[in-house]
C-alpha cells in the first residue's frame, strides 16, 4: 500500500506548477512602464528657455566626454540627463532648483530611436564603481545633443504640495496630477548620499 504522503505529491506538483502559470500569466499581462517617455528635473535656467529653446546639451556634437565621463559629472558634452522613472525626477526636482519636471515624448526627439541615445543602465552592464552607481541610482537616459520643445511637457510641483500639469502646455492647468512632497525612500544611512546625488544630477 503506498504511503498517503506519496500519494498527495502530484497534487502538490501540479499546484505548484498552477501558481507558476498564473504568476508568469500576470507579469506578462503587466503593462510596461510608460517606454515612450523620459523625464528631466529642470535647472532654473531651462525653465526660462525650454519651451522656445527646447534642451540643450552644454556642448552640442563633441566627442570628448564619452557617456561614462557624463554620468561622473564632465558634463561639457554632448549629452542631455534624463531619467526613465517619474518618480526619481521628482525627487530630483524637490531636492535642486525645484523649477518642474518635464515629461518628453521619445518620439518627438529626431534620431532618438537610430543612435541618439544612450541607456546607461544597459550601458554598464557588467561593470562596477560610481559610475554605474549613479545610472542606476537616476535610471539614466542620456539624449544627444538637443530635445525639441514640442517634445517637452511641464509637471511642476505648486504651492499645495501636488504636481500639477502646467497652463498652457498641452492641456489646461489645474488637472491634479500625482501628489508630490514625500520623501523618497532612501532608508537609514542612505538618505544623504541619496539626496546628495539628486543635487548633483540637476547640475546637468
Amino acid at each position: 500500500m503506498r504511503s498517503p504522503i506519496l500519494l498527495l505529491l502530484p497534487s502538490a506538483s501540479l499546484l505548484v506548477l498552477l501558481l507558476l502559470f498564473l504568476q508568469l500569466s500576470s507579469t506578462l499581462a503587466r503593462p510596461s512602464p510608460d517606454p515612450g517617455h523620459l523625464y528631466r528635473a529642470i535647472n532654473s535656467n531651462e525653465a526660462q528657455t525650454w519651451r522656445t529653446n527646447g534642451l540643450n546639451a552644454q556642448n552640442p556634437g563633441s566627442t570628448h566626454r564619452s557617456p561614462s565621463d557624463h554620468t561622473d559629472g564632465w558634463t561639457d558634452s554632448q549629452y542631455i540627463s534624463t531619467t526613465t522613472d517619474k518618480k526619481r525626477a521628482q525627487q530630483i526636482n524637490r531636492h535642486g532648483d525645484n523649477a518642474g519636471v518635464l515629461k518628453i515624448n521619445t518620439d518627438k526627439i529626431p534620431g532618438f530611436h537610430n543612435d541618439g541615445h544612450v541607456d546607461m543602465v544597459k550601458h554598464t552592464q557588467g561593470s562596477s564603481g560610481l559610475t554605474k552607481t549613479w545610472a542606476n541610482l537616476n535610471k539614466e537616459v542620456l539624449v544627444k545633443n538637443h530635445i525639441p520643445a514640442d517634445a517637452c511637457e511641464l509637471i511642476r510641483r505648486d504651492g499645495g504640495g501636488l504636481f500639477r500639469r502646467a497652463a498652457g502646455c498641452g492641456e489646461a492647468g489645474g488637472q491634479t496630477g500625482e501628489a508630490g512632497g514625500q520623501t523618497g525612500g532612501c532608508g537609514s544611512g542612505g538618505k544623504e548620499s541619496d539626496q546628495a546625488g539628486e543635487r548633483w544630477w540637476t547640475e546637468k
